[in-house]
């Protein structure tokens, strides 16, 4: 069970990380 919360958190932490990448990318073009 921990290790399916981890795996969850894991993705969840993946894809807000990866959000603000492509967040600062998008900045940085248009600006």
């Amino acid at each position: 069970m921990a290790i399916l919360g981890t795996a969850i958190l894991g993705t969840i932490l993946g894809t807000v990380y990866y959000s603000l990448i492509n967040g600062v990318r998008v900045i940085q073009y248009f600006s």
